[in-house]
């Protein structure tokens, strides 16, 4: 048992917290490069689907549980359409309006992965009602993980599509042209 939390906890939690980590400058409306956009949505769905199949894998053939991914992804995919966004096409470069909602996201995906480690380790000591805890364990890991793949794709095709807007000036500052 401890083997096998490892092998399958460890990704979970890293996609989490690097879903997470990339997503901040996004947050902060710095420049980033165009396949960053992607990142923390393909992250985030890794390990949600790392965590349904952990058990069994026929745990992905129920259509319940992606009738609840299409309607997070189709939430994140209107909400990236609505976040006004710069794109410089020669650089590939992408600057994002400053919205919170991509980095909660992730941070409520991140603390879901530690509450479901911290709930396997639990159970490592004492057994866990499993019937109860993994279906919400999933859907509190699919909600978030489907809304920023959604949001990142929509954000990426959408930048790809854009008007081309200079982002990137090689031009030293005027203060240092006057030396």
């Amino acid at each position: 048992m401890i083997g096998n939390f490892y092998l399958m906890h460890l990704p979970i939690v890293l996609c989490a917290l690097g879903a997470a980590v990339i997503i901040v400058p996004e947050r902060r409306g710095r420049r980033i490069a165009q396949v960053r956009l992607l990142l923390p949505g393909l992250l985030a769905a890794l390990g949600a689907l790392l965590l349904i199949f952990y058990p069994d894998i026929s745990q992905l053939f129920r259509p319940q549980l992606w009738l609840i991914v299409l309607f997070a992804v189709l939430a994140g995919a209107a909400r990236g359409w609505l976040l006004p966004k710069d794109a410089d096409h020669a650089w590939k470069l992408v600057k994002v309006g400053r919205a919170g909602d991509g980095l909660w996201a992730a941070i409520f995906l991140v603390v879901m992965a530690a509450v479901e480690v911290a709930a396997e380790l639990l159970s490592l000591l004492t057994p866990v009602d499993d019937h109860f805890f993994l279906p919400t364990m999933e859907l509190l890991t699919i909600v978030p993980a489907g809304y920023l793949l959604g949001r990142a794709v929509f954000l990426w095709f959408s930048a790809w599509r854009s008007v081309h807007v200079d982002l990137r000036d090689d031009t030293p500052p005027p203060s240092a042209q006057a030396r």
